[in-house]
């Protein structure tokens, strides 16, 4: 078992190994093009995504997993910062091994430095071979000017981020530094900037959404840190957070929805006035709709607040 750091802008995490279809390529490859793999998927390849299981979750550039275990070309990890009770140790699933790296530099400051978070939709990061970050990214910090902050990067070396673009927290470091804890109100202004983006199966990131990755990070853009999936959400907002009422939901709340076995897999944010902000499913995009209509109102099983 041993600690690296993601070295591409958007990784995605599969369930298992060589899953991947050769449309598949500029998910998997370093670097990655998250534009031109999205572009090039069908409605219907985006479905096998889900009715095969085939991925987890997605992790962002400079993340910390731990790996523990390889196969050919992949590494077996775990991810830290993503609660699930699949494994208490953090997210399991696979990466191809050339999106992972370790420098000793970055180890030790990742855990030890501030961290600059990315507080806009995407940026460019400044270097030889530039990347575009995904909202949320954060870095360790180095210094900073008025027109840049520098970071440190998985790979040990040194890159520059607009400083309009970003936000250096010196806050607590367990397990990472959260930004500050806001209300409900500021979930929902997060939010506002995703909308029309389109629905992915696993995502975690600024290129695409799914329901619980969408909810999860406008909460972590808040200081709040609450576990990955909405079944675990469901489950850890009635030991940790708050049962709201109907009759009592404000903006902020998460609201959830189950299947016909009773399982929570569905999430949104309650926008206030009756309507909710969500990632709606692979045919859709992140949009605001009314909540007491039509299928929403028959699956509706109750609603959290974690501000």
């Amino acid at each position: 078992m041993k600690f690296a750091y993601v070295s591409v802008n958007v990784a995605t995490v599969w369930t298992q190994p060589n899953l991947q279809r050769e449309m598949d390529y500029y998910a998997t490859t370093n670097p990655t093009d998250l534009p031109a793999w999205l572009s090039g998927l069908t409605h219907q390849d985006r479905i096998w995504f889900i009715d095969e299981n085939i991925l987890q979750t997605q992790l962002l550039y400079g993340s910390q997993v731990i790996v523990t275990e390889e196969s050919g070309d992949w590494s077996h990890i775990l991810i830290p910062d993503q609660w699930t009770p699949k494994n208490e140790t953090g997210y399991p699933g696979w990466v191809p091994t050339l999106q992972l790296t370790y420098n000793e530099d970055y180890h030790l400051l990742y855990t030890q430095a501030p961290h600059t978070w990315v507080t806009v939709p995407q940026t460019s990061l400044k270097k030889e071979n530039g990347l575009t970050l995904s909202y949320l990214t954060h870095l360790p910090f180095i210094r900073k000017d008025e027109e840049q902050v520098w970071v440190k990067l998985p790979t040990g070396e040194q890159g520059a981020l607009a400083a309009s673009e970003v936000k250096v927290r010196e806050g607590e470091h367990a397990p990472y530094p959260l930004l500050e804890k806001q209300d409900g109100d500021k979930i929902v202004e997060a939010s506002k900037p995703f909308l029309d983006l389109p629905y992915l199966w696993s995502g975690m990131s600024s290129f695409g959404y799914d329901c619980s990755g969408f909810s999860r990070t406008m909460h972590l853009a808040n200081g709040i840190l609450i576990p990955r999936d909405a079944s675990a959400q469901f489950k850890f907002g009635k030991e940790h957070g708050m049962e709201v009422q109907k009759e009592d939901l404000l903006p902020g709340d998460l609201v959830y929805f189950a299947n016909e076995r009773g399982f929570v897999d569905h999430v949104g944010i309650y926008a206030g006035d009756g309507e909710f902000l969500h990632a709606s499913n692979s045919n859709y995009v992140v949009k605001i709709q009314p909540l007491w209509e039509g299928k929403y109102l028959e699956k509706y099983c109750g609603a959290m607040r974690f501000w």
